[in-house]
């Protein structure tokens, strides 16, 4: 049970560091699960950002869309190369 009670307290993990940056980067807002209590949740806060990612950069590879589960499992440098892309491909928006 604690490996979930880290991964339900980790931002990068459950997804609510993701909705929140691309939030912020786009101005926009959005409906998430900011204190998520299972997985799905965390899930559903990673399509959440993915959805606004798409509408505001459409040419997003569409990797970084689908290695939300190793995210989830651990994988942060995954999130980092993902903010990354979409700080880089968004550059001169607003």
């Amino acid at each position: 049970m604690r490996v979930y009670k880290e991964l339900f307290e980790d931002p990068i993990r459950n997804g609510t560091l993701l909705v929140l940056v691309v939030c912020r980067r786009f101005g926009c807002r959005a409906q998430f699960q900011p204190k998520p209590k299972n997985i799905e949740d965390c899930r559903d806060n990673y399509r959440t950002a993915t959805k606004i990612i798409r509408e505001h950069i459409p040419n997003f590879p569409k990797g970084y869309s689908e290695c939300t589960e190793e995210i989830i499992k651990g994988e942060k440098n995954l999130f980092y190369g993902m903010v990354y892309t979409i700080l880089q491909l968004s550059a001169g928006q607003n």
